[in-house]
């Protein structure tokens, strides 16, 4: 996985057989990953091996790769876990507290 701006990254996959595949999708630092369709970016997996290059045979035909719209939104879930985990503690809080309370503590 590389991150190519700050919304899109592109994943390289290999598998069994010896082939590589590239996708670009939003990044996985906002909850749009989740929703949000990979598309073929094979052009950037060829721009790499050519760079280095390392020999590479084509088997199969390449769609063309064009960068994703950008999301209409984005989300960053980071700061909604912490919300979240700070909330808890809250209520927790108030919950021992009450509790203590009513117990003569």
């Amino acid at each position: 996985m590389k991150q190519i701006d700050d919304v899109f990254e592109v994943h390289v996959r290999g598998y069994a057989d010896g082939t590589l595949d590239a996708e670009i999708e939003a990044s996985r630092e906002y909850l749009e990953h989740l929703t949000y369709d990979s598309r073929p970016y094979n052009h950037y997996l060829l721009d790499i091996l050519r760079k280095h290059g390392i020999p590479y045979r084509i088997v199969k035909q390449i769609e063309p790769s064009i960068k994703p719209p950008r999301p209409k939104a984005l989300t960053p879930w980071k700061p909604l876990i912490a919300l979240i985990i700070l909330s808890v503690a809250f209520l927790i809080a108030i919950f021992l507290n009450k509790d203590l309370s009513t117990n003569g503590w």
